[in-house]
């Protein structure tokens, strides 16, 4: 039994060690993609971009390259943002792609060589993350519904916070156990992790996110029991979803300025 679980675990070895070798090439195929973006490229070569970060970002968590997943959900970031402003979104912040493609071979360089201090990466992509808005607050959206997300951006947008979004819930717990945030909002019903959970989880870890505003967003009044595992705030998706969002946020916010 033991020789078996020590070939399964060198075969995993194997595929990881595969997996890390091939990453120099992916670089530089985002890269590429990166450049062309900046000389004119249509949204083809956007999408492709974009696939290509998100297919390594899910890769790498998969190897417990999580580094590589950080600095991939950051550059994720910026894409949201692109989406938005294509129109307005200048070739200057465009470069700033390849900055991010420069941390993740920054980052291969630190573990080839078995350094796992990412601590200078981390405060380049808090440079970076300043660069692009220098906002007072950060906050992060857990939804599966593209609607979803733009409710919560309008109903924030008097308060100038920066936001990221992820679409499913173990990619948002993910990012609360990696990243910095002041507050997160999340839908209870998500795919693969509901938001109940994550916020249980997010609570009752000694990690960055302990002490962070939680918000669940749920089409049902769950009951609190005073728990320390309990949302913050809790916002029924019903008719009055707006007027309700807009009422937790001006508390919200309060609650961030008396820190």
């Amino acid at each position: 039994m033991s020789d078996n679980k020590a070939s399964y675990e060198a075969l995993l070895a194997q595929i990881r060690d595969n997996y890390f070798s091939e990453l120099p090439e992916k670089f530089a195929e985002m890269e590429s993609l990166a450049l062309e973006m900046i000389q004119g490229g249509d949204n083809e070569v956007f999408e492709s971009l974009f696939r290509s970060t998100h297919s390594m970002k899910g890769s790498a968590g998969t190897y417990g390259l999580d580094v590589f997943t950080t600095i991939c959900h950051n550059l994720e970031d910026c894409f949201y943002e692109y989406k938005e402003e294509a129109e307005y979104y200048s070739a200057d912040k465009m470069r700033d792609w390849l900055a991010y493609i420069d941390l993740l071979r920054r980052a291969y360089a630190l573990l080839e060589d078995k350094n796992t201090d990412f601590s200078a990466i981390d405060s380049e992509l808090e440079n970076l993350r300043n660069k692009r808005k220098n906002f007072q607050y950060r906050g992060l959206i857990i939804a599966e519904s593209d609607l979803d997300i733009s409710v919560v951006l309008k109903t924030f947008a008097i308060y100038g916070v920066d936001f990221s979004q992820v679409h499913d819930g173990m990619e948002g717990l993910e990012r609360l156990l990696n990243e910095r945030f002041d507050f997160y909002i999340c839908n209870n019903q998500l795919p693969r992790l509901n938001g109940i959970s994550i916020i249980a989880a997010i609570k009752q870890s000694p990690g960055l996110n302990r002490d962070a505003i939680s918000v669940l967003v749920s089409s049902v009044n769950h009951k609190r029991h005073g728990r320390t595992s309990d949302p913050d705030h809790l916002v029924i998706k019903d008719s009055r979803l707006i007027k309700s969002l807009q009422a937790m946020s001006a508390v919200l916010i309060d609650s961030l300025r008396s820190r």
